[in-house]
């Protein structure tokens, strides 16, 4: 049976380099984000974003940063899209992550415990990074500003929160401080997977 290792953190909290360091050490990664940009080109789910947000759809396709726009600044909105998106996502994530043949296999999920996928998985690195990190990495990657980049943290899932550090607890999250350099992530990636390999075999 393959181990699915879910990779979740805030955003701007270096999750992508983090599965990048995965893939570089030979194990199948896999990315949410990467299979919800295949997905917004397909004309069902555009077509269900268009019932909800007329305005975000254009000459067929859908315009991004309008709904980033819309949805990040209203809570309802927000979960009007996660109810169309994260099971759409979750689907092709879990039919591909079945398909794999090795021991390990990693997946990049940055809405874990907001879709409640937390206990789909046997193992979850939560990765933390201090805020003005977090901040400048948003800012810079999707050329917006910090108020727009906090309105996005705030939405999202809080580690430090009672409720948090309980959710974190309960599935025995292992944390991961991404606040060095990559050596030190790589290093930390080796450990836990030499871990996860002693309780397997």
């Amino acid at each position: 049976m393959t181990k699915k290792i879910a990779i979740t953190g805030g955003i701007g909290s270096g999750k992508s380099v983090v599965l990048q360091c995965a893939k570089n050490l030979g194990y199948p990664v896999f990315s949410c984000d990467e299979i919800y940009r295949d997905i917004i080109k397909t004309p069902a789910y555009v077509e269900k974003i268009s019932s909800i947000f007329p305005d975000c759809v254009i000459g067929g396709a859908i315009d991004k940063k309008r709904l980033a726009e819309i949805v990040f600044n209203n809570d309802s909105a927000l979960q009007k899209l996660n109810e169309v998106a994260h099971p759409m996502i979750m689907n092709v994530l879990f039919s591909e992550m079945d398909k794999v043949k090795e021991k390990i296999a990693f997946a990049e999920v940055p809405l874990l415990f907001e879709g409640s996928y937390e206990n789909k998985f046997h193992e979850t690195i939560y990765v933390k990074r201090n805020m003005d990190a977090r901040i400048k990495a948003i800012v810079r990657r999707d050329q917006t500003d910090e108020c727009s980049a906090k309105k996005r943290i705030a939405t999202q899932f809080d580690p430090d929160s009672k409720m948090g550090q309980e959710k974190l607890k309960n599935i025995g999250a292992s944390i991961l401080e991404n606040n060095a350099d990559i050596s030190y992530l790589e290093k930390w990636l080796q450990n836990f997977i030499s871990r996860i390999l002693c309780e397997t075999n």
